[in-house]
């Protein structure tokens, strides 16, 4: 891996300077205010709060060594003028001042550089300010060389992708997958049993929970696979199937997925696996690999890791060995194999090495080996059946170790998912590893003000809180003041930082939260997750919700994590 595909140590920003004191005590003059210690109330209408926005950026740039004393005075005046303008409702022009600067414009703006800006009013400022296109986090990764072996990339993975609820009694849908591959996930499972009209199902087994057809389930999957990403697609088969219903699963699929199904190796003398690039609008599945059968004892020896979760699979699965038949020749690169002592790792490439998360914790405890498994082959690690409400674990964990595949239950919208999507946002599906590398990590996080707020009436005190995360250090949490709020915008205006040191700064995430103070305790109205480095610089928004709720935007200067 060459040094630019590598995590860049992150630099330290300068500290911003304090807020607009001024502006915001003369505001706040004017309205109720509460006397404590831990909130101050803030309402205005929209003109003031654009006004006072506007006030703390200019407050903020009049020392940052960036802006020259006679762009900073034209600035100024603009400013003052802009605020006796008619305000428009929309931006009729792109601002090229803050287009891609974390200032408005630079020391050596000229006058005509700074002409095109004079004619935009307050309003289209701030609304460009809070605009989608002045997100804090870059749509696509900045380094995303697709072009080394699939191993070396962590991949986008779904669990029990055809529940929408929980594993016990929830309902199989198709809508499971729609959903799933519609978000850019690039590995959904499939569990699958016999049907009782000769044709195979999929269904969580050992279960309350409704099944449906496996054909309509591959046609769905062939429908969307690539509808948001055209990343290579793996479909995890756990099979619980007689003979015959393997074969008509094997044949459904070979004609439905037609060209898209890799049936045979790319390159059969490369010693290597291929690359996403190669496999661009494939498809690859991952089966249970034939094996001599062993007596039961041995084959829940400790050294080894169960496959396929609880110690009843492995007793009540009378189809589980079967060597030969076509729908194992058709698991090219993911024949699936249990995990095994160190010494005892294949030197082959064309399988996936699969275990519960509760045989992956101990496995790393006793012996941190999956860090060489995940460097060399494929790992996929799957939630506890014990997760019967379908909760997710801490990929960043999994991650660490180099798990490829970290099978999380995307049906479930709790933090390890925000996690989820923050690390692949943008990528397709992909991310390239990088090797560790020890990091100091100073951030400086300027915290101005949220907008669009959905905040009931009743609430508490509201504030901001941050949380800097990476796998090998414990969290750093930081949080504003509380503020008691009426309406849906709040000013915050407070500088917070954070630092702590790691060897992971490419597996390091910002959390944000709008949370708020009910009977002494702290409740999250709306939150959002990105990967560090995947951070713009400047004043920007921070996503509250995700894409399809949109409940707020936080604005605040973000410092360069590159």
């Amino acid at each position: 891996m060459s040094g630019a595909e590598r995590a860049a140590p992150i630099r330290e920003v300068p500290r911003p300077v304090g807020r607009a004191e001024t502006d915001i005590e003369a505001l706040q003059k004017s309205e109720p205010t509460k006397n404590t210690d831990s909130s101050r109330h803030t309402r205005a209408s929209s003109p003031d709060f654009n006004k006072l926005l506007l006030g703390m950026i200019l407050k903020r740039e009049k020392d940052n060594p960036k802006i020259g004393p006679a762009s900073h005075k034209a600035l100024t005046e603009f400013l003052e003028d802009s605020k006796a303008k008619d305000e428009r409702e929309d931006i009729k022009k792109p601002l090229k001042g803050f287009s891609d600067s974390s200032t408005l414009i630079t020391s050596k703006s000229t006058k005509d550089e700074i002409a095109p800006i004079l004619d935009i009013s307050i309003v289209d400022l701030v609304s460009h300010l809070f605009s989608e296109q002045n997100s804090a986090i870059y749509s696509t990764p900045l380094h995303h060389n697709l072009d080394h072996p699939i191993n070396q990339y962590f991949i986008s993975s779904s669990h029990n992708t055809y529940l929408r609820g929980r594993q016990v009694a929830a309902r199989s849908k198709l809508k499971g997958y729609i959903e799933t591959l519609s978000q850019g996930c690039r590995s959904v499972e499939v569990d699958c049993w016999d049907g009782r009209d000769g044709q195979p199902i999929v269904k969580h087994g050992y279960s309350l929970t409704t099944s449906i057809s496996f054909r309509s389930v591959i046609e769905t999957i062939n429908n969307y696979a690539f509808f948001a990403s055209d990343l290579p697609l793996w479909l995890s088969l756990e099979v619980h199937c007689s003979p015959a219903q393997r074969d008509i699963m094997a044949r459904t699929m070979l004609e439905i997925f037609k060209s898209s199904l890799v049936v045979e190796p790319l390159d059969a003398s490369s010693q290597k696996l291929p690359s996403p690039n190669l496999l661009r609008g494939k498809i690859l599945l991952k089966v249970k690999v034939a094996q001599t059968p062993e007596p039961l004892q041995e084959a829940l020896a400790p050294e080894y890791l169960n496959l396929d979760g609880l110690t009843e699979d492995v007793e009540n699965d009378d189809h589980q060995y079967h060597p030969g038949d076509l729908l194992q020749s058709l698991a090219v690169y993911g024949a699936s194999r249990r995990l095994p002592k160190d010494a005892e790792f294949d030197t082959h490439r064309n399988f996936i090495y699969s275990v519960s998360e509760r045989n992956f914790k101990k496995h790393t405890k006793d012996n941190c080996s999956l860090e060489l498994a995940g460097t060399s082959h494929l790992v996929r690690v799957y939630p506890d059946p014990n997760r019967v409400d379908s909760s997710n674990f801490d990929p960043l964990q999994c991650w660490r170790q180099g798990v490829q595949m970290a099978g999380l239950n995307c049906q479930t919208d709790d933090f390890y998912m925000s996690l989820n999507q923050a690390m692949f946002h943008g990528s397709l599906g992909y991310v390239l590893k990088a090797s560790p590398q020890s990091t100091q990590i100073r951030l400086q996080v300027d915290v101005l003000m949220a907008q669009g707020l959905k905040v009931s009436t009743g609430y508490g005190p509201v504030y901001a809180k941050l949380k800097l995360l990476t796998p090998d250090t414990t969290s750093q949490k930081t949080r504003t003041t509380a503020i008691s709020v009426q309406g849906l915008d709040v000013v915050f205006d407070e500088n917070l930082e954070m630092s702590m040191k790691t060897n992971y700064p490419h597996l390091t995430f910002l959390h944000w939260s709008i949370k708020t103070m009910s009977n002494s305790r702290s409740m999250s109205i709306t939150s959002g997750t990105a990967k560090l480095q995947n951070l713009k610089e400047g004043y920007r928004v921070l996503p509250l919700g995700d894409a399809s709720n949109n409940e707020g935007r936080l604005l605040a200067f973000t410092p360069s994590t590159q």
